[in-house]
C-alpha cells in the first residue's frame, strides 16, 4: 500500500522560482536562464490590452485590485517580449510531485505434480490512483463589452467617451483553477504455467494475459462556449440583477442553462459559481489487452571438449489491443458558426482547430498487433585448462519477429567470455536489436492542449493548440551494440572486485516524438522559407513562413512520431565492490559510475545535435549527465544493528546540446544528494525475522540547481526548472517493517 501526499505546487519550493529560457539563441539575442520569470501580457488581475491611446484609453492597465485600474508595472525585460523578471506579470505554479494512492497485490501457486513437473498459477495486480496539478486558467485577448455589468461607471463612460465597444482583456488565474487531472489504473497480469523434465532436457510453457484500464477525469478543463457566455455580463432590466446576456437573449441555448456571469476584473473578482460553470470536467477512458504464450526447451545435445554445449529453443505469439471507448471533449468537437450564431457575441470563434475544450482527448477505435516470435540461443564451451585460459566460451542467439504491422526482421547476438585466471576476465558482445513501435506512436488518438511557446519568426508568444499525431507508418528501430569489458578480482586483496564495461549503440531510424514549437524545427523551416518538412508542424495565419509580421501568428502546432536518421552513444560503466572487516565490523562498499560523454542524434538536413552530458532538449527528454556515481557503504554496527549510506551525485550540464544555439552560460551545475537507513534485527522474534527501518533521505536538504529548456521560457513554472533525475523533495523521511517466516 502506497500513499503518496505529493508536492501539489512548486512554489512549495523556494529554489524552484519561475525558472524560464528568454531569448532565441542567436549571437544577437542568446539564450538566457532567468529565474522569478512573470508573463506581462497575463497579470493574475487582468490586462486591458493594447497600447494606450485615443481610441483605447485603457489600453495597458490593469486591474490591481477587484474593479479597480492602475498603470501596469514592468519587470526587467529579457529577450522575449512576452516574458519579464518581476513586475506585474503573472506566473504558472504547476504541481512538483503528483499525489498517488496504489495497491500491489502478488500471488503465487506452486504444486509439484512429480519430480519432473511442476505447474503454477500467479497472479499480480497494480491498482492506483494519481492526481496532478498543471495549466492554470488563461483568458487570451477575450473581447469585453464596454458596457459588461461588472465594470465600474467610471470605466464605461471612459469607454464611451472613446466611442470604444468593446476591449481586448488578457488574464492569468491563479491555483485554485489549476487543471487537476484524476487517473484511476487498475492493471491485473494473470500468468499460468508449467515447468519440466524431459530425460535431460528442460521445456516451460507459460501463458499470460495482462489487462490495464484507465480512467482520467480532467476537472478545470476550460469551456470554450461557457466562458463566451460567462464573460457577456449585462444587467437584466427586470430584476436589475447581472446575468449572462444569453440568457436573455436567447434561453433555450444549452449555455444559457444555469450560467453564471464571470467577472474577472481584478485577481480576487471571480465567484466560485462562475468558475464552476466556466470550468468543467472531461472525461477520458482507454482499455488495453495482452495476451502471450510462451514455449522453450534447453539442454545440452553432446559435449564439446571443454563442456557441454547448452542450447535453447523457445517460441512466442502475443497479440496486444488498444482502444478509447469514451471521451467527452474531443478535438473532433469544434465550435462552428451556427453555435456562435446562437447567442454568444463575443469570444466564439469556429474554425478546425476551434475545440469546444481547451485540452481534449480523442476517442480511438479498437487497434491491434500480432507479434510471432521463435529464436535459437547457444553457450559453447571451447576451451579450458591451457595456459592463459582457463576457460574460453563463446555464445550467441537469433531470433525472428514478425510484426503484423511493422513487418519481420531478424536480430542476433554474438560473444564471448574468456577467464584468463581466477583474477583475471574479459568479456565482449555484438548485437543487432530492435524496438517495434508501439501501438500508441503508431495509432493514438489525435489529443490537443494549448501551447504558448515563443513563436521564432514573429517573437510572439501566442497561445494555439498543439495537436499530437500518430503515424501508421513507422517502422522499427534498428540498434547496433558493441560491447567489451574486464572484470579482475585480485587473490591479493580479499573481497575486492572490479569490473569495466564500454559500449557504443548505434540506433537507425529511431523513433522520436518530434514537437513543431521546437526552437531548432521552426528554424529549419524558416530558414527554408516554408519548404521545408517542419513547416508541416505548425500553421499560420497568413500561411507564410517569411513574414514576420505580427499578424502572421501561429494559429496551430502540431507534434508527429516520425524515424529519425540516427542515435549514437558511447560510454563506460565502472563497479567496484570491497567487503571487508574493521574492528570486528563488517565492511560492504559498492561504487557504481556511468560516463556518457556524447548522445547524438543525426538526421538529414538538420544539425547534428549532442545530447551527451546536457540536461534539456526535445530529443533528450531524460537528462543525460556525462558522469552518474552512486556510492554504496554497509557498515555492521552491532550485531542486529546497520547503518546503509547511499551518495548519489551526476556531474554538471549543458543546457542544451544544439550547436546551432548560442547561450550567454549554457552550464547547469553538479548535484549530489546523502541518504541514510539505520536498520535494527530483532533478535528472537516470535513473528520470525523481523526488521525495522528508518530512512533519511537527502539528508543535508540539497536543493538542485535551477535550469530550463529554451521551447519552455514562455511556460516557466510549468515544465522543467530542474535536471530530470535529480531531487526536488528535499530531506524526507520513511520508515519500514519486514516480516519473514
Amino acid at each position: 500500500y502506497i500513499d503518496q501526499k505529493g508536492i501539489d505546487a512548486r512554489s512549495d519550493r523556494a529554489w524552484l522560482n519561475q525558472w524560464g529560457v528568454s531569448g532565441t539563441g542567436t549571437a544577437a539575442n542568446p539564450y538566457v536562464l532567468n529565474n522569478n520569470v512573470r508573463f506581462p501580457g497575463f497579470p493574475f488581475g487582468g490586462l486591458i490590452t493594447g497600447a494606450a491611446s485615443a481610441t483605447n484609453p485603457l489600453g495597458g492597465q490593469l486591474f490591481g485590485t477587484d474593479g479597480v485600474l492602475r498603470p501596469f508595472v514592468n519587470g526587467a525585460t529579457t529577450g522575449t517580449a512576452a516574458m519579464q523578471v518581476g513586475g506585474d506579470g503573472g506566473y504558472y505554479d504547476s504541481g512538483l510531485v503528483g499525489k498517488e494512492r496504489a495497491n500491489q497485490l502478488f500471488g503465487r501457486f506452486d504444486f509439484d505434480v512429480n519430480s519432473s513437473l511442476r505447474v503454477y498459477a500467479q497472479v499480480s495486480a497494480d491498482l492506483k490512483r494519481n492526481r496532478n496539478f498543471s495549466d492554470p486558467f488563461r483568458l487570451t485577448n477575450q473581447r469585453i463589452s464596454a458596457t459588461n455589468a461588472f465594470l465600474s461607471p467610471t470605466i464605461q463612460a471612459q469607454l464611451a467617451a472613446a466611442k470604444q465597444a468593446t476591449f481586448q482583456f488578457a488574464k492569468q488565474y491563479g491555483n485554485e483553477t489549476r487543471l487537476d487531472s484524476i487517473s484511476d489504473s487498475k492493471q491485473w497480469v494473470y500468468t499460468v504455467g508449467a515447468e519440466g523434465k524431459i530425460a535431460d532436457w528442460k521445456y516451460g510453457l507459460n501463458v499470460n494475459r495482462g489487462e490495464s484500464n484507465l480512467y482520467v477525469e480532467l476537472a478545470r478543463n476550460p469551456n470554450i462556449l461557457a466562458v463566451s457566455a460567462a464573460l457577456d455580463a449585462v444587467v437584466n432590466p427586470a430584476t436589475g440583477q447581472i446575468v449572462c446576456n444569453i440568457t436573455l437573449t436567447n434561453p433555450t441555448n444549452p449555455y444559457a442553462q444555469g450560467c453564471v456571469p464571470l467577472n474577472p476584473f481584478g485577481p480576487t473578482a471571480s465567484s466560485p459559481q462562475a468558475l464552476n460553470y466556466v470550468l468543467r470536467s472531461t472525461y477520458y477512458e482507454a482499455h488495453t489487452i495482452q495476451n502471450d504464450v510462451t514455449a522453450h526447451i534447453e539442454g545440452s545435445p553432446f559435449a564439446l571438449p571443454a563442456g557441454p554445449l547448452q542450447v535453447a529453443f523457445s517460441a512466442e505469439w502475443r497479440d496486444l489491443s488498444f482502444k478509447a471507448p469514451i471521451s467527452t471533449g474531443t478535438p473532433q468537437d469544434v465550435v462552428t458558426a451556427a453555435i456562435c450564431a446562437q447567442g454568444l457575441r463575443f469570444n466564439c470563434t469556429p474554425g478546425p482547430t476551434a475545440g469546444i475544450y481547451a485540452f481534449s482527448f480523442a476517442k480511438a477505435p479498437k487497434v491491434s498487433n500480432t507479434v510471432k516470435e521463435a529464436a535459437f540461443e547457444f553457450d559453447a564451451p571451447l576451451l579450458k585448462d591451457l595456459p592463459l585460459i582457463q576457460s574460453l566460451n563463446i555464445n550467441g542467439a537469433a531470433r525472428y519477429t514478425s510484426y503484423e504491422t511493422s513487418g519481420n526482421y531478424w536480430t542476433w547476438k554474438v560473444g564471448g567470455d574468456w577467464h584468463v585466471t581466477d583474477d583475471l576476465r574479459f568479456r565482449a558482445t555484438r548485437s543487432r536489436d530492435i524496438r517495434a513501435p508501439t501501438l500508441y506512436e503508431l495509432y493514438a488518438p489525435v489529443n490537443s492542449v494549448p501551447v504558448s511557446p515563443v513563436d521564432l519568426l514573429t517573437n510572439l508568444s501566442v497561445s494555439a493548440p498543439s495537436t499530437d499525431q500518430s503515424n501508421a507508418n513507422l517502422t522499427a528501430e534498428l540498434a547496433d551494440t558493441t560491447t567489451g569489458g574486464v572484470v579482475w578480482r585480485p587473490s591479493f586483496i580479499s573481497g575486492l572486485s572490479i569490473a569495466l564495461d564500454l559500449y557504443k549503440i548505434t540506433i537507425n531510424d529511431a523513433v522520436v516524438l518530434a514537437a513543431g514549437s521546437t526552437p531548432a524545427y521552426q528554424q529549419l523551416c524558416y530558414a527554408s522559407g516554408g519548404t521545408s518538412e517542419w513547416c508541416a508542424l505548425q500553421k499560420r495565419a497568413l500561411n507564410n513562413y517569411t513574414d514576420k509580421s505580427a499578424a502572421n501568428f501561429v494559429t496551430a502546432w502540431f507534434t508527429l512520431q516520425k524515424n529519425f536518421a540516427q542515435i549514437e552513444t558511447t560510454g563506460a560503466d565502472l563497479e567496484i565492490n570491497y567487503a571487508t572487516r574493521f574492528a570486528d565490523h563488517p565492511i560492504n562498499l559498492r561504487l557504481m559510475t556511468a560516463y556518457q560523454p556524447h548522445a547524438y542524434y543525426r538526421q538529414l538536413g538538420a544539425p547534428v545535435v549532442d545530447q551527451g552530458n546536457v540536461a534539456f532538449g526535445p530529443t533528450g527528454l531524460s537528462a543525460a549527465p556525462g558522469v552518474r556515481v552512486a556510492g554504496f557503504a554497509r557498515v555492521g554496527i552491532t550485531d542486529n544493528f546497520t547503518l546503509d549510506v547511499l551518495q548519489r551525485w551526476r556531474s554538471a550540464e549543458k543546457l542544451g546540446g544544439n550547436p546551432t544555439e548560442v547561450w550567454a552560460n549554457n552550464h547547469l551545475d553538479a548535484f549530489g544528494t546523502t541518504d541514510l537507513t539505520f536498520t535494527y534485527a530483532i533478535p528472537d522474534s516470535e513473528w520470525g525475522a523481523t526488521q525495522l527501518s528508518f530512512t533519511i533521505n537527502n539528508v543535508l536538504d540539497n536543493d538542485p540547481p535551477g535550469g530550463g529548456y529554451s521551447g519552455n521560457g514562455t511556460r516557466a513554472g510549468l515544465r522543467d526548472g530542474f535536471s530530470l533525475g535529480d531531487d526536488v523533495a528535499g530531506r524526507s523521511f520513511s520508515m519500514g517493517v519486514r516480516i519473514k517466516r
